[in-house]
C-alpha cells in the first residue's frame, strides 16, 4: 500500500471529509461587531461612573448631596451610558436580521447591553430601597 497515492491524502485532508466543506463561511456584520464594541464600552464606562459615585460618595463627610454638580455630572454620565446601551442594544437587533452575516457579534452585543441595562436597573432599585439618611 503506497501512503503517497492520492485517495489516501485526500482522506486526511479534514476539509474534504466535512459535509459542510462546500459552503463559504459567512463575514461578521459590522453592526454586530459595533454593537459589541459599543456594549463593551458602555459596561466599563458604567463601572467607572459607579466607581467615581461611590469614592466621592465616601469621601464627602456626610454623603454625596443630591444637588451637588458633582452628583448632576455622576447622574448625566449613568443617563449617557444608558442612551448608549439602547443604541448599542437597537444595533445588535437590526444585525441579528441580516441573513447574509455571522450573526455571532450581533448576539454578544445584544446579551451584553441587555445585561448592562438589567445592571443598571437593578442598581437604582437598590438606591431607591435604601433608606434615606436621618435628617430627612
Amino acid at each position: 500500500m503506497n501512503p503517497y497515492r492520492e485517495p489516501y491524502l485526500a482522506s486526511l485532508n479534514p476539509s474534504s471529509r466535512s459535509p459542510h466543506a462546500h459552503e463559504p463561511r459567512l463575514p461578521h456584520s459590522g453592526l454586530g461587531i459595533a454593537s459589541f464594541g459599543l456594549s463593551l464600552f458602555c459596561g466599563v464606562a458604567a463601572f467607572v461612573t459607579v466607581a467615581i459615585a461611590g469614592v466621592i460618595d465616601a469621601s464627602t463627610p456626610g454623603g454625596m448631596q443630591e444637588d451637588s454638580a458633582a452628583a448632576i455630572i455622576v447622574g448625566l454620565g449613568m443617563i449617557a451610558v444608558f442612551g448608549l446601551v439602547v443604541v448599542g442594544g437597537g444595533i445588535g437587533a437590526v444585525a441579528l436580521f441580516q441573513s447574509d452575516r455571522n450573526r455571532l457579534f450581533a448576539i454578544l452585543g445584544v446579551v451584553v447591553n441587555a445585561l448592562i441595562v438589567v445592571g443598571i436597573c437593578g442598581l437604582m432599585a437598590i438606591g431607591l430601597a435604601m433608606e434615606p439618611p436621618a435628617g430627612y
